[in-house]
């Protein structure tokens, strides 16, 4: 029994440091960045290092090392984006991988723009913010269950997080979606391109879908079906 017990935890301990390994591989190329040795590497280098920027280095690399803030947020989010990967099963890393290529993408052509430095803080903060509610790494309210006039038996469910900018996840039937908060005269209103939550004056005010007309929404209280 002890043998077997001892060849088991070898093989758990393992699995557990390939995927450490292929982590830390793929954690280089999704940030769009060099990152220094992975096996080295602490909470101060968990991005390139801007001491190793010159000019023959990637006009991105240049960008962000040139901007205090962008470099920042450039390391915050490299940090959680490795918290991200320790919760990620092995087999799903690729796919995490490629998402996270697609937004360096995005931040990449924030170069091209008028105002390059506030889109690249805005995608940087925006992917910090989705990735901390995706994966549960802040603290959060909820999740509420709403019941929405003029949506029969479809039941609003919302939880709320605190990042920056603060993010809800709302689903209504099999559809779920992130929205981000953006300023409004009073309350606390969310939204993205075809959807809209909005709390103010007591009342949730949700628009789900680009066409769709705005209803009224109340909490659902507990028993009640």
């Amino acid at each position: 029994t002890s043998g077997l017990s001892a060849i088991l935890n070898e093989w758990f301990a393992g699995v557990h440091m390939m995927k450490v390994i292929v982590a830390m591989i793929l954690v280089a190329g999704a940030l769009g960045l060099y990152v220094p040795s992975a096996m080295a590497a602490t909470l101060e280098q968990t991005s390139f290092d801007c001491n190793l920027v010159s000019a023959k280095s990637s006009d991105v690399k240049k960008w962000v090392c040139g901007h205090a803030e962008l470099a920042q947020l450039d390391r915050k989010l490299a940090y959680i984006y490795q918290q991200v990967q320790a919760k990620t099963a092995l087999q799903d890393l690729p796919l995490l991988d490629s998402n996270q290529q697609q937004w360096a993408r995005e931040r990449d052509a924030c170069m091209t723009q008028s105002q390059a430095e506030m889109c690249g803080q805005t995608r940087y903060q925006q992917r910090i913010a989705t990735l901390q509610a995706r994966y549960q790494l802040v603290p959060s309210q909820g999740p509420f269950t709403y019941v929405c006039d003029n949506v029969p038996s479809t039941w609003l469910v919302a939880q709320f997080f605190d990042t920056e900018p603060n993010v809800v996840r709302a689903k209504v039937g099999n559809d779920g979606v992130l929205m981000y908060q953006v300023p409004s005269a009073s309350g606390a209103k969310y939204q993205d391109a075809e959807h809209l939550l909005w709390e103010h004056a007591g009342e949730l005010t949700l628009r789900w879908g680009k066409q769709a007309a705005e209803t009224r929404c109340h909490q659902k209280a507990d028993g009640i079906n």
